[in-house]
């Protein structure tokens, strides 16, 4: 965050949260084979891989199984947060963080 923005209150995913052990592991494992950060982008696609892999490591992957799975509500720990989905509902939910911005970073106001 640019400096000129400190003292903002902002909601903010928690993969910018040092204390997701989900997002740490991504960020070492970026580090070690690419030898840069991961960034929000890379989050977001490492966590859709690992979803959707959940849903089709099942012996039964037929369209009308899948459904039903999804139908069931969803809870993954993903990167950029918990995401989950309640039964009967076709709405993913994300979970955001509040922080302040402090000297270009984010301050997280509690502990995630």
């Amino acid at each position: 965050a640019n400096p000129s923005a400190n003292g903002y209150y902002v909601l903010t995913p928690p993969f910018l949260n040092n204390h997701s052990p989900t997002s740490e592991r991504l960020r070492q494992r970026c580090l070690a084979k690419y030898g840069e950060k991961a960034t929000h982008f890379v989050a977001s696609g490492y966590d859709i891989l690992f979803l959707v892999d959940g849903l089709v490591s099942s012996a039964d992957t037929t369209r009308s199984a899948l459904r039903d799975r999804l139908a069931g509500g969803v809870h993954f720990p993903a990167c950029t947060g918990e995401i989950f989905t309640l039964p009967g509902r076709h709405e993913f939910d994300h979970e955001y963080l509040p922080a302040r911005i402090n000297n270009g970073r984010f301050e997280f106001l509690c502990a995630h």
